[in-house]
């Protein structure tokens, strides 16, 4: 069964357009100045606007862009996400399927062919939304501000394109159906979910391994925005 993907919809293009700013205004890889805006900064000054007019920014004393009380609050539950996605997400990044392995990235070879990426059909599995967990990627790995044209890009629109078709072409969870030994089908969703319990058991033992202690906060924390009554609620 083919399950093709929904395209991203223009409220998840705002959605992202606003939390990268919000990014790059909070980590000061963007000073932007309110009267004296540079090139880059004219091509998106309507999506400075859109962050005025959410109540999301305000100027500091020298007229600078940072965020208000209400920027912050999204921001911090950004970052939050990001945290979720690496610890319940990341492990999925690259599994071996005919072994039953993940890759541990200290010692693997990650360019190997054997390798597929699950995360967005893990996503989907647990019905987080796939576009969300590839922007929580891209975002923590920079990607989106590989091209120095990426200012004019996000004022076009199409920034999110190339987000749009690498979340398309993952691997969907009916793709991992297989005949068994005695030619039954192993439907997949009995295959993600398998990968599901090892990598999260894994993910774990990791964790400790390397002592981490930061609180982790739990997957559902990335389904929590929502658009209503005109802004972002959080």
């Amino acid at each position: 069964m083919n399950t093709e993907r929904k395209s991203l919809t223009d409220s998840q293009r705002q959605e992202f357009s606003i939390l990268l700013l919000l990014h790059r205004i909070a980590s000061s890889q963007d000073k932007i100045h309110f009267s004296f805006l540079d090139q880059n900064h004219k091509t998106i000054e309507s999506n400075l606007k859109a962050l005025e007019q959410q109540d999301l920014v305000q100027l500091d004393v020298e007229q600078y862009y940072q965020l208000s009380e209400k920027g912050q609050q999204s921001y911090d539950r950004l970052v939050q996400q990001q945290v979720s996605y690496q610890a319940h997400f990341e492990i999925y990044a690259f599994v071996d399927l005919g072994a039953g392995i993940f890759a541990d990235p200290e010692t693997d070879l990650l360019e190997d062919e054997c390798w597929a990426d699950l995360r967005v059909a893990v996503a989907e599995h647990k019905g987080i939304d796939p576009y969300r967990v590839v922007f929580l990627a891209m975002l923590s790995d920079e990607s989106f501000f590989a091209s120095k044209d990426w200012y004019f890009d996000l004022a076009m629109g199409t920034l999110f394109d190339k987000l749009e078709s690498i979340t398309k072409e993952q691997i969907r969870i009916d793709e991992l159906s297989y005949d068994d030994e005695d030619g039954n089908e192993v439907m997949g969703e009995e295959v993600i979910a398998d990968v599901i319990e090892q990598g999260s058991q894994l993910a774990q033992e990791r964790r400790e391994r390397q002592a981490f202690d930061q609180d982790v906060p739990d997957e559902e924390i990335i389904t929590t925005t929502v658009y209503h009554d005109g802004g972002w609620r959080w």
